[in-house]
């Protein structure tokens, strides 16, 4: 039998109205990623009993433990679904006139994620239900793509003989790249800047085993609900002043800010509405030019969340 590719798998995404069950009428969408490493493992409880010579007692059954982490990068026609599983749910219709804004907010009930065997070994799809994202990642590459690794925790696996969707909508994938990107400090563009990166921890408590109610699964995860939105991140610039310093040792509030802008005129802007930077002086490790990373700290101001990400369409 041939070994099984990568290539070979067809994944699906869906989103869930409940919590951990399938969709009433699925609809799918084709997943582009760059690694997916989400699975299910299940517990091995060791057995203590000591009876007569030097063998072991047949373990127990444990807890099932659906995770693993999504690396993908960030495009219009895919951004939609994982910002939304990301922060919640979007203000705006997703037009040019009214774009989608994306907040802190309740988290959607989950996704599903499924990956189809069928082409290479009939009637094996395999179906992670009532996933939730723990965190996740933006890496703001000065050249190359925004690239988004998602930390996935979820409540059930299973095989399957058929999928949800037989005919997944593609969205398309084109990346936004560093190139078409810009950088803002306190609404001003600035340069210098090497690279930055992005951390929404979503607070999941993965720890909600329960005994099941009638018709569950035992050994599932009850619940996995969200905390607080804690926003952090980091910068790496060129040393040329003592501008970032400063507001460092002052303490003031800044605000950064990621603007994309593709070929077709998708914009796609990533600000960090109130944020601290912590006071960090510039070390002397080489004889040519210095760097300085900063890593910041979002915060929530009245209606602000410290984190805002506009996704406009072209016209």
């Amino acid at each position: 039998m041939a070994q099984i590719s990568g290539s070979d798998i067809v994944v699906g995404l869906y989103e869930e109205t409940t919590f951990g069950e399938d969709p009433a009428s699925p609809s799918g969408v084709s997943a582009y990623f760059s690694s997916l490493n989400v699975t299910a493992s299940q517990n091995n409880i060791d057995n203590p009993i000591i009876s007569g010579g030097r063998g072991v007692p047949r373990p127990g059954k444990g807890n099932i433990d659906v995770s693993g982490s999504f690396v993908t990068t960030i495009a219009p026609g895919t951004a939609p679904f994982w910002l939304k599983q990301i922060l919640g749910a979007p203000t705006g219709s997703g037009t040019n006139a009214s774009p989608f804004v994306y907040v802190p907010k309740a988290l959607p009930p989950g996704f599903i994620i499924e990956k189809d065997y069928t082409a290479k070994l009939a009637s094996k799809v395999e179906r992670f239900n009532g996933c939730r994202v723990r965190s996740a990642t933006l890496t703001l590459n000065q050249e190359g793509y925004i690239d988004l690794s998602v930390d996935v925790s979820g409540k059930r696996y299973d095989i399957y003989s058929a999928v949800l969707d037989a005919d997944l909508t593609d969205p398309g994938h084109e990346g936004w790249v560093g190139f078409q990107g810009l950088v803002k400090l306190d609404g001003t563009q600035i340069g210098g800047v090497m690279s930055g990166s992005i951390t929404v921890d979503n607070e999941l408590d993965t720890s909600l085993y329960a005994f099941p109610d009638a018709g569950e699964t035992p050994g599932e995860r009850f619940a996995l609900p969200e905390g607080r939105a804690k926003i952090s991140g980091q910068m790496q610039m060129v040393f040329e002043d003592f501008t970032m310093v400063d507001l460092a040792a002052a303490g003031d509030e800044v605000s950064l800010e990621w603007v994309y802008t593709n070929a077709d005129g998708d914009v796609l802007s990533i600000l960090i509405d109130h944020a601290e930077i912590p006071l960090t002086s510039p070390a002397i490790e080489t004889a040519s030019g210095l760097k300085v990373s900063y890593n910041f700290n979002a915060f929530a101001s009245g209606s602000d969340m410290g984190l805002k990400i506009t996704l406009t369409p072209h016209a």
